[in-house]
């Protein structure tokens, strides 16, 4: 992982010296290449703590710069495209937010050891990017183009899934979007809540702060955990056997793994056994990540597929700082410093 972020770096100063935002995005092939830069950078700063390489003022353009090509195409398109163009460019608004999520999860550790003046600050920045982050993700959620994309169709109950023979059952329905590529969207959008909440202010409670807008927004963490499994749900079964493209949702439901509502744990460890079946590498720093963050060192040796009959209960002692240090420490493999080394020699 600390190989790939060099990368990163690397990449980085190749686009800041070779291009501008404008010239990159200009073309379909440029926002791809870009789109494709974050992922990597988000994964490396969310795992390692850290912050990213590529000044946010890019993701900016990249977003106004969607909007323009989106506005000023005068092909025919077909309503079906004109959706696809949108949901992309609506979840690339939604992770533009990333990078100010890994901007909080580095300044965290900063805050230990803090005192005076230097500690007031850094409180009231943390508390500025928490509230910004909501804001930001609120604020995209009610546009009238994003409500449009989540509109949802409500399944009966009792409902069978493709997945009621190998999984427990859901103990409600999920709902079903019209467009069923938009479920990704809502996917992320509730997940970057969330992670707010469960995972970048504990630390800061932990450590004595309190913030009155993310004390209140905590309240409402199982719902928005639950809300996003059945939201998923409704994805899985869409995909049909195409599972790979669930792949993306790995990420997101760890995230809703820190408040998940008691009946629905059991049902959430089948799926990360089925994360762990589909793709191991993808999940295994996840995985080393969580076993700190959740406590559960176990989860290293005996991997998800073990638990799933008797998945643990939520963590119950909160997050601190050295959580967040240390869960970055165990993502660094062996591997990974030996290969460091070696390309330094």
């Amino acid at each position: 992982m600390v190989k790939c972020f060099r990368h990163v770096q690397g990449a980085a100063l190749i686009f800041q010296t070779s291009t501008t935002a404008a010239q990159l995005c200009a073309s379909a092939t440029g926002r791809l290449l870009f789109q494709w830069y974050n992922h990597i950078e988000d994964e490396c700063c969310l795992l390692l703590s850290c912050r990213g390489a590529m000044p946010n003022s890019w993701r900016q353009d990249d977003i106004q710069i969607r909007k323009l090509v989106l506005e000023s195409n005068v092909s025919p398109m077909s309503e079906k495209q004109r959706q696809s163009w949108i949901l992309d460019d609506v979840l690339q608004t939604a992770l533009a937010i990333t990078p100010t999520a890994a901007d909080v999860l580095a300044t965290i550790p900063e805050l230990k050891g803090s005192t005076g003046e230097k500690r007031a600050k850094m409180i009231v920045y943390l508390e500025s990017k928490l509230v910004y982050i909501l804001d930001y993700l609120e604020a995209l959620r009610t546009t009238p183009i994003v409500e449009e994309l989540l509109q949802t169709i409500e399944v009966g109950f009792p409902w069978q899934s493709r997945h009621s023979s190998c999984c427990p059952d859901l103990p409600f329905p999920p709902f079903r979007f019209i467009n069923p590529s938009a479920g990704m969207v809502f996917i992320c959008l509730t997940a970057l809540r969330l992670y707010a909440q469960v995972v970048l202010y504990p630390p800061l409670r932990a450590d004595g702060v309190r913030f009155e807008r993310l004390e209140l927004e905590s309240k409402f963490d199982e719902y928005y955990a639950c809300e996003m499994l059945r939201g998923y749900a409704a994805i899985e079964d869409e995909v049909g056997d195409d599972l790979s493209y669930l792949l993306s949702c790995f990420r997101p439901l760890v995230v809703a793994g820190f408040s998940c509502p008691v009946q629905l744990r059991q049902w959430l460890w089948y799926k990360f056994a089925h994360f762990e079946q589909l793709g191991p590498k993808y999940v295994e720093p996840v995985r080393r990540y969580l076993s700190v963050l959740w406590g559960m060192p176990g989860i290293l040796t005996l991997s998800f597929e073990s638990w799933k009959r008797t998945p643990l209960e939520n963590r119950i002692a909160p997050l601190t700082v050295d959580d967040i240090e240390v869960a970055a420490k165990i993502v660094v493999t062996t591997t990974d410093l030996e290969s460091s080394e070696t390309v330094e020699e």
